[in-house]
């Protein structure tokens, strides 16, 4: 009290300011509830931790009672294991004793077999030895009547020979008096028939020499003028600046950036376009009412603008059209699904009756690896070496082609299971080199049961195994690599991207080992049901998917994207693949076309409509780019041979253009008189024909033949492009054809409907026909046709055909062209 009245006194006498004093008091209290906050929390921490002690010590007692109760219980399960193994060793004992008592009882029996057997032995030699005495007695006696009757038997002979020689000389010399007198008169005819002979082909051998003495002349003018016209070109073109000729071959491919026409008002997205259009019909209308300075292609053509750069309408109906065919697809695997249903109940019966056949193992073993990797997301790579196996057994039994054993496989399901197991396969994004040889072996089985029976075609298809491998053919012709156009939006598909980015996507495809077997079983199936007419419904519903899954289109893709001649075996095989394949699809069509300048047939299938849009599946864009890639050819050169390869692939492309013109032939027409693709089909018949002339083909010069006759027949829009280039022209290549081309009937009615096709109401190419061969010739074989045609339409109708004039032109147009070709 003191001390406390003194610091009072003290600070009464110095009193510190107030704001000190709130301030100490204030820190005063914050230390008091720092304080307190601290015991707090030490209490509570020292809670905790009691806690944690007790948690672990209860989790220690627990663990402890569990090792101890986990002991008991393997020491009683080793007491029961002793306890087995001790009865164990007791009933092996017995069973011991048990096989120790039988050895020895069939011992026995065994001994008891052998003597019975060496008894039997010797009963059957003593039985032999004496049948064998008594045959030798028997032989003994035969052989000596056989003595008797062979010494009669010979006196008989002797006497029949003396009469018999007696006879043939009286009738020898009665038939050589016989034949002297024939020799004679035959002798007399023979020179008669020789004299004639010799006065017919007298006769012949003068019309012949007439004739190429007639086609000599007027080869020698022709050339004449030919020079002539070269040396007036070189004249000209010394003196004034030549344009861009319409004979030139552009470089292929697209532009970088797209042009357009300032006057036409029309996108033009290649080199081959833009000289197409500009010296196409359109432009030279626009063109003719201008200057030359207003009309020059360096100040018309100009890039696109930014709003013209996108998707072209064409682009857009195809995108629409492939959004509609998805639906369409799903409809029609649904109804090959119903088939399949079908099927079933006799597909099963049939199975019964040959359970018991030879390829029922390895159809087991197969059913077994698809079982047990049907439903795994991978695949084993041990599986290969049994699947090989099972895959080699099957080739060796199917390479023999007996039909019962193909038909038996099919029965069994053997196909049914290699589609699975191509299903299986497709599971992988990327195969390695071992699974595609695999995969490759599936399909060979598969195209070799095909192409040996039609009942396993027909099989392959009412069971729903031909819409899996259509998924899996356009799975691997897409290419996930490839980015969509800039320009473009999500719906595009990624087929339609710039050349550049396509070309690439195509050289990095994988599938190049794949798509050949794939595209070959497909068209083998196709065009072995395609004479059978109960199946009519099934293979239009198959070719329908095949167009509606966009194969057609990714096809067209591919070959577009072909900007160089072909260098690899693999991508040639797809190619000649997809023609032959496309070949079955249009060829099953045209069998159902009665007349050819009739009305087209109802396209179920949609294919012209695709074939349409894509330019008649970018086929001539693709010849274009292999022949054509140096640029025009000289035809005062020899050509440089091509491959055997190129030659197969030029074939099969003009094959299946012949086979969409006999379908639809205004439509071909149409697609062939578009700008760029008259150019580009100008160009790549007028090399072949050239290449054709130094080495012969006859059954590409065929088709050639045909595609240019179907081209211009009643189209004077095509007949001008004949006449159109540098000599010698398309038309002036066909007249200079082989001689055999104008005399022998058979390739006179080959080649004839073609020139009257391309040269019926046009003046100025009859005058090109009549510099090089006479239209008389034209006007006889009409005469011929019609006089024929007569007489043929008397009998019973056959088959069409398509290599014959009515097929080729117009019966009604026959009278007013004889008239034509007459005058």
């Amino acid at each position: 009290v003191q001390c406390s009245s003194t610091h009072l006194m003290e600070a009464k006498q110095v009193s510190p300011p107030p704001l000190q004093v709130k301030a100490q008091l204030q820190r005063g209290r914050l230390q008091e509830e720092k304080t307190h906050k601290l015991h707090l929390q030490t209490r509570k921490v020292l809670e905790v931790r009691e806690y944690q002690d007790a948690l672990s010590r209860q989790r220690r007692e627990e663990m402890d009672e569990k090792m101890h109760r986990a002991e008991h219980l393997r020491e009683s399960f080793l007491q029961e294991i002793v306890k087995k193994a001790q009865s164990e060793e007791a009933k092996v004992c017995e069973i011991a004793f048990i096989n120790s008592l039988e050895a020895q009882n069939k011992r026995i029996e065994v001994l008891q077999k052998h003597e019975d057997h060496w008894a039997r032995v010797q009963h059957r030699q003593r039985e032999k030895q004496r049948r064998h005495q008594e045959h030798q007695a028997r032989e003994e006696a035969a052989q000596q009547r056989h003595r008797l009757l062979e010494t009669e038997r010979q006196a008989r002979l002797i006497e029949k020979e003396r009469k018999r020689r007696e006879q043939d000389a009286k009738r020898e010399q009665l038939r050589s008096e016989r034949d002297k007198a024939r020799e004679e008169a035959l002798r007399e005819k023979a020179r008669e028939r020789e004299r004639k002979r010799e006065a017919r082909n007298l006769a012949f051998q003068m019309s012949v020499e007439e004739l190429e003495r007639r086609i000599q002349l007027k080869q020698d003018e022709s050339s004449k003028r030919y020079d002539l016209q070269l040396e007036q070109i070189k004249e000209r073109a010394s003196s004034v600046p030549r344009p861009l000729s319409s004979d030139d071959a552009p470089c292929v491919g697209l532009y970088h950036t797209q042009k357009w026409c300032t006057l036409c008002k029309i996108k033009i997205i290649s080199p081959v376009y833009c000289l197409s259009h500009l010296r196409g019909k359109r432009h030279q209308e626009v063109v003719s009412s201008l200057t030359p300075e207003q009309s020059d292609p360096a100040l018309v053509i100009t890039e696109a603008p930014l709003e013209e750069q996108g998707l072209s309408k064409l682009q857009v109906q195809v995108g629409e059209r492939l959004r509609a065919g998805k639906k369409r697809a799903r409809k029609l695997k649904q109804k090959m699904a119903g088939w399949a249903k079908e099927q079933k109940v006799v597909v099963n019966e049939t199975v019964q009756l040959k359970a018991k056949s030879r390829l029922q193992k390895v159809v087991n073993e197969l059913n077994k690896v698809v079982e047990s990797h049907g439903r795994q997301d991978d695949l084993d790579v041990g599986i290969l070496g049994h699947l090989d196996h099972v895959l080699s057994e099957i080739s060796r039994v199917l390479s023999f082609k007996i039909s019962d054993d193909i038909i038996c496989f099919c029965q069994l399901g053997g196909v049914t299971t290699l589609v699975q197991l191509l299903v299986v396969f497709t599971r992988r994004v990327v195969l390695a080199k071992p699974f595609e040889k695999t995969l490759i072996s599936v399909v060979g089985i598969l195209r070799t049961a095909c192409g040996e029976s039609v009942d396993v075609c027909a099989r392959f298809i009412l069971t729903n195994q031909f819409a899996p491998t259509v998924e899996l053919l356009v799975q691997y012709l897409a290419t996930p690599q490839s980015r969509p156009h800039p320009h473009a939006d999500d719906d595009v598909p990624a087929y339609l991207a710039p050349p550049m980015e396509r070309q690439l996507c195509l050289l990095h495809s994988a599938s190049l080992s794949v798509c050949p077997p794939l595209l070959s079983l497909l068209g083998t199936i196709l065009s072995r049901l395609s004479r059978y007419a109960k199946y009519e419904s099934h293979v239009l519903d198959c070719i329908g998917l095949l167009v509606s899954v966009g194969f057609v289109d990714r096809l067209s893709h591919c070959f577009a994207a072909i900007l160089v001649p072909i260098i690899v075996p693999e991508l040639e095989q797809l190619v000649i693949g997809g023609i032959n394949l496309l070949i079955a699809a249009t060829g099953y069509l045209h069998r159902r076309v009665v007349h050819v300048f009739g009305d087209p047939p109802d396209d179920t299938t949609q294919l012209l409509l695709v074939l349409k849009q894509t330019e008649l599946g970018s086929l001539l864009t693709l010849l274009y780019a292999i022949l054509l890639h140096d640029g025009p050819p000289r035809h005062s050169s020899v050509p440089p041979p091509l491959s055997v390869h190129t030659l197969a692939l030029a074939m099969a492309a003009f094959k299946a253009l012949n086979n969409i013109a006999i379908i639809d032939l205004k439509m071909m027409q149409a697609c062939l008189g578009s700008e760029g693709i008259s150019l580009e089909f100008r160009h790549v018949v007028s090399y072949l024909l050239w290449h054709c002339s130094h080495y012969p083909n006859s059954a590409l010069l065929q088709e050639l033949i045909l595609s240019i006759g179907y081209c211009c027949v009643l189209n004077s829009d095509n007949q001008v492009f004949l006449q159109s280039g540098r000599s010698p022209t398309l038309l002036q290549l066909m007249c200079g054809l082989p001689f055999d081309y104008f005399t022998k009937p058979e390739l006179t009615g080959l080649l004839y409907p073609t020139l009257i096709a391309a040269c019926y109401n046009s003046q100025e190419n009859v005058g090109i026909l009549s510099q090089e061969i006479s239209c008389k010739l034209m006007s006889s074989f009409l005469q011929e046709s019609m006089h024929i045609f007569k007489e043929e339409s008397k009998g019973v109708v056959g088959v069409p055909d398509f290599y014959s004039l009515p097929y080729r032109f117009p019966k009604c147009h026959w009278e007013s062209a004889l008239q034509f070709f007459s005058n």
